[in-house]
């Protein structure tokens, strides 16, 4: 487990997903889902009662926690969907296990009957891009540390540790292969994750032309050690509650 960093101190705001600009249809943003922290927000009210036109066109705007600098050094909960919720990234499979016997001094063995069940995922060559890529972040942003993370057949959960030294003025972002549009600020996370989504992207449309990103992502800022450990366990247990899960199709 990665030590969780010190966490900044801000005005009492429920977090809101942060926007990610791509290519490809806007989405209004659904429920955040943020396991036994409280009670989850849906902002699609809100977000409809504050949209501007601009050209004459109606426009979403930002969702993003005011006040916050996303280049702080804190612990994100991230989670980043499919277009649509399209499988592309595998399935879900249902393994039996048998339960071993327990030997017990003075008690006759009697044959064990019970059966459990688990799911397991089963990641796709697409599925296998997004756990590559993810797992290479660190690479390309040596500040960035991560813990938990979990693919699934139609999203993905991970923890973002962003992590720089006190004295470090600024990142400059990584040459991945593609653009970054100048309007993004240097070593926030909405850099790391755009350019996650970006190099996926590229790969996975060798395989698979249709392959596309919900246009936005969502994120938690973790504030103390216990929700880091519940969000954590909830990642690492996601794969057994998938049909419970709320991006369950």
């Amino acid at each position: 487990m990665v030590e969780t960093p010190s966490v900044v101190e801000t005005p009492s705001v429920v977090e809101t997903p942060s926007v990610v600009e791509t290519p490809g249809v806007v989405e209004t943003p659904s429920v955040v889902e943020t396991p036994n922290l409280g009670v989850s927000t849906n902002h699609q009210y809100d977000i409809m009662m504050t949209m501007e036109k601009f050209e004459n066109k109606y426009r979403i705007p930002s969702a993003r926690l005011p006040n916050w600098d996303y280049s702080w050094n804190a612990a994100y909960f991230v989670t980043i969907c499919t277009k649509n919720r399209e499988h592309y990234f595998g399935e879900i499979i249902t393994v039996k296990e048998e339960m071993p016997n327990v030997e017990t001094p003075g008690v006759v063995e009697t044959p064990n009957l019970g059966v459990s069940t688990t799911n397991q995922m089963v990641l796709s060559p697409i599925g296998k891009l997004a756990e590559k890529y993810w797992l290479e972040i660190p690479q390309h942003f040596p500040f960035v540390k991560l813990d938990a993370f979990v693919v699934m057949p139609n999203h993905l959960h991970g923890i973002i540790i962003i992590d720089k030294p006190v004295d470090r003025s600024g990142v400059e972002t990584p040459n991945l292969g593609v653009s970054t549009s100048m309007k993004w600020k240097p070593g926030t996370l909405g850099v790391i994750i755009n350019q996650y989504k970006r190099i996926c992207t590229i790969h996975a449309r060798i395989i698979q032309p249709d392959f596309a990103w919900q246009s936005r992502y969502y994120d938690h800022i973790i504030r103390d050690e216990k929700s880091y450990h519940q969000i954590a366990e909830y990642i690492i247990h996601n794969p057994l509650k998938w049909p419970d899960d709320r991006y369950y199709v």
